[in-house]
């Protein structure tokens, strides 16, 4: 087993997980949204059904490409979005149908292909066990290739992220989580709900939730480029999820209020 730790927070990679003992594995869905990712969404299904028996949706967030024809062809289980909701709103569509089916877990999984489906058994066994949310990190194995321009914003966010929960995570930004039905609920009901770090530390704190972080291997996307490709993409997102943290503790009253 590799492990490493950064501050006080110890990350497991790819611990073996007897899959049987996984009891909540039927309650379980993976939330895939999709926007143009037609090229990457066959490898993504096919590796995460290889790996594992779970159930898996993908959201459509109203693509322009041919991902809606590649879905149909393939008879993936999938669901459109009428309009472009971006990545926070065609998750929380997602949801929703989990809810709606029963699910008390979902899973956030990117549709590009570049998430690890070995890593998800390792999520379930610590939401087993009582963490409601469970967070991925790409620090545990050195040889992460991230730029520079990303660490520096990973630096930063982590320290917001524990000044605001008390909490420690490596990895603020790692798209590979799993949230259990308290957060689902927090979606659900509270538009400004986001996949985002600023939004996980404020319902984190505000619901008393525990959190627990393992490791990841992140792929090299094979099609399409990254947002955060370009460093002054990196440099806005610091920037907007620092002024978001300040707006959510600043506004905490008002926003327990409108969605007590």
């Amino acid at each position: 087993m590799n492990t490493s730790t950064i501050g006080k927070t110890k990350a497991i990679l790819h611990q073996t997980i007897n899959l049987s003992k996984l009891s909540i594995l039927p309650e379980v869905l993976v939330i895939i949204p999709a926007y143009n990712e037609s090229k990457n969404l066959v490898k993504t299904i096919t590796n995460l059904k290889d790996a594992l028996n779970i159930d898996y949706l993908i959201v459509d967030d109203c693509s322009t490409d041919n991902t809606a024809a590649i879905i149909k062809k393939h008879h993936f289980n999938a669901i459109t979005n009428k309009k472009n909701l971006g990545l926070s709103g065609a998750f929380r569509e997602g949801v929703k149908y989990a809810i709606e089916k029963g699910y008390k877990y979902v899973i956030q999984y990117d549709g590009d292909g570049q998430h690890n489906p070995e890593d998800i058994p390792n999520m379930i066994f610590y939401a087993q066990k009582g963490y409601d949310i469970v967070v991925t990190s790409r620090y545990v194995n050195t040889n992460n290739n991230l730029s520079n321009s990303k660490k520096t914003a990973h630096k930063w966010l982590r320290f917001l992220f524990k000044l605001s929960t008390r909490q420690t995570i490596s990895d603020p930004t790692c798209g590979l989580r799993l949230y259990n039905w308290v957060v689902m609920n927090e979606f659900k009901i509270n538009k400004k709900m986001e996949v985002e770090p600023a939004s996980i530390a404020y319902v984190t704190k505000r619901k008393k939730l525990k959190i627990k972080e393992v490791g990841t291997t992140v792929f090299k996307r094979e099609h399409g480029e990254s947002t955060f490709a370009k460093k002054s993409n990196v440099v806005k997102y610091m920037f907007r999820q620092t002024f978001k943290i300040i707006f959510l503790w600043t506004n905490k009253d008002r926003e327990v209020k409108e969605n007590a």
